[in-house]
């Protein structure tokens, strides 16, 4: 379900904001209203499990909260790396995009280490946090711009570094021979 979800968002994420934004709303905008939507469904599991005083019995919060979750993140990082790469291009778009994973793959393993000690007893209460923190980052938003600038304009070949080296054709072999020379 997260991985569908997830694609579905991401697919239609530029269509969403350029409706959004034809609609006077801004990019900046669009990204806060997925990062209170995403905090937002992190607390239904915890809600539900104290409103229930069960918490077995919430399995159908946590499945709900992925339906609204895994989608509005395939919305999210589109449009983050639409900010990363804004007005980049060639090795200023290679160095922004690698120090942008650099980062995002530290904080995301620092993440999944610290929440391991609690995980066997408060799960709903991490993903509680995790909302949390989605809510906490709309303070960054304020040092966005209103909308991304556009990609770099000019085209930049790419550097032979990433070009596949020609491999010479074989030449196909027939048969059962052929296979097993």
């Amino acid at each position: 379900l997260q991985g569908l979800t997830y694609v579905v968002g991401a697919v239609f994420a530029g269509r969403l904001v350029q409706r959004l934004r034809r609609a006077g709303v801004s990019t900046r905008t669009t990204l806060a209203g997925t990062l209170v939507l995403l905090g937002l469904s992190c607390a239904l599991p915890l809600v539900a499990a104290r409103a229930s005083d069960d918490t077995a019995s919430t399995a159908w919060a946590v499945w709900a909260m992925m339906v609204v979750y895994s989608p509005l993140t395939g919305v999210h990082w589109p449009v983050v790396e639409s900010y990363v790469s804004a007005g980049r291009s060639g090795a200023e778009l290679r160095r922004a995009m690698g120090v942008w994973n650099v980062v995002w793959c530290s904080a995301t393993a620092g993440a999944w280490w610290a929440m391991g000690p609690l995980v066997k007893d408060h799960p709903l209460e991490l993903i509680a946090g995790l909302g949390g923190v989605h809510i906490l980052s709309l303070v960054i938003l304020t040092r966005f711009a209103r909308d991304p600038a556009p990609h770099g304009d000019g085209y930049e070949p790419c550097p032979p570094v990433y070009e596949r080296p020609r491999r010479p054709r074989c030449r196909r072999r027939r048969g059962l021979r052929g296979l097993l020379r």
